[in-house]
């Protein structure tokens, strides 16, 4: 017996949609159509600790519009000390939290276990939230638009502990 065509094209629909989602979320996550803004290296007392690199739209950083930061690791790291040293940075520049424990448990669920040589890359949707992989897995969505600002600040904000980390990443070291 032959399906009704309106289930095969019920199907076909639904089909075309899930492929199209997974090859977007494939997309994303290996910085298809987004332009390298900059990069550079962070050391910490003579230890390499990571490798960065700051994508855009048009290969220049606009805080308004969708940007991306890849981190590849040169040492490993828990979730839980990226979530907690990411808060450590984010209250440098904005001050303390009175809802910190509930910001990095908000953090560790984007955030993986690191080794020498994994990479995360995070997507910040200006006034959405941000999108996280770890190596090339999707992690998860940070759906507060005002952490995921915060946490993109780390590198970018003007008050950043690593201002020649941000002189590079935007494209101002040569």
């Amino acid at each position: 017996m032959h399906a009704p065509k309106q289930w095969f094209n019920l199907i076909v629909l639904l089909l075309a949609i899930s492929l199209a989602s997974v090859a977007h979320a494939k997309a994303e996550s290996l910085n298809d159509g987004l332009q390298q803004v900059g990069k550079g290296h962070l050391t910490w007392w003579g230890i390499s600790v990571y490798h960065a690199t700051l994508y855009s739209i048009d290969g220049r950083y606009h805080p308004e519009q969708l940007h991306a930061l890849q981190i590849n690791y040169r040492i490993s790291v828990s979730a839980e000390k990226l979530a907690e040293r990411s808060l450590d940075e984010i209250e440098q520049i904005f001050g303390p939290f009175t809802k910190r424990q509930q910001m990095i448990k908000a953090l560790q669920k984007v955030f993986c276990d690191v080794d020498k040589g994994d990479t995360i890359i995070g997507y910040n949707h200006p006034g959405q939230g941000a999108t996280f992989y770890c190596n090339g897995q999707r992690v998860g969505y940070l759906d507060d638009p005002k952490l995921a600002e915060a946490f993109f600040a780390i590198w970018l904000h003007p008050e950043t502990s690593e201002p020649e980390l941000r002189r590079e990443l935007l494209g101002a070291v040569q």
